[in-house]
């Protein structure tokens, strides 16, 4: 969004720069920042031992994967970078928090586990969620 804002892509292609090297470039480096962070966490899971949240480990080394070009779609919709920062960061929050709290709750009663699964079905498009839902799925599998 920044490099919108400050008309850097515009420079590089009038210096010459292939429009499908510039974004693959982008999101492939966007993917590896976050593969670092994502790889502390599960060698966390093994540091402390926490054998029923092993199978989660793919999620967060996929979740990169999903997010990023997630994060890089929406941002075409804003014209400011504090707005799609603010837009990524509430939904990335409701995604994270309350879906899944609010689903789980939500699953306990016959009468709205038809919501929670419809909600649910629909959650799955933002990346996450899906994380947030695999770390809940792990903690109450027993």
């Amino acid at each position: 969004m920044s490099e919108r804002e400050s008309n850097l892509k515009h420079m590089q292609v009038i210096s010459g720069m292939n429009m499908f090297s510039y974004w693959t470039i982008n999101v492939l480096f966007d993917i590896c920042k976050m593969e670092i962070p994502m790889g502390l966490c599960v060698g966390l899971l093994y540091a402390f031992r926490l054998q029923e949240y092993y199978m989660s480990m793919y999620v967060f080394f996929a979740f990169p994967i999903g997010v990023v070009p997630f994060t890089h779609a929406f941002s075409f919709f804003f014209k400011t970078e504090w707005s799609a920062q603010l837009f990524t960061i509430v939904i990335n929050l409701v995604g994270l928090m309350f879906m899944p709290i609010g689903i789980f709750f939500m699953e306990q009663y016959s009468k709205t586990a038809f919501l929670a699964d419809t909600i649910s079905f629909y959650g799955r498009v933002i990346p996450s969620f899906n994380v947030a839902k695999m770390i809940l799925f792990c903690g109450t599998a027993k």
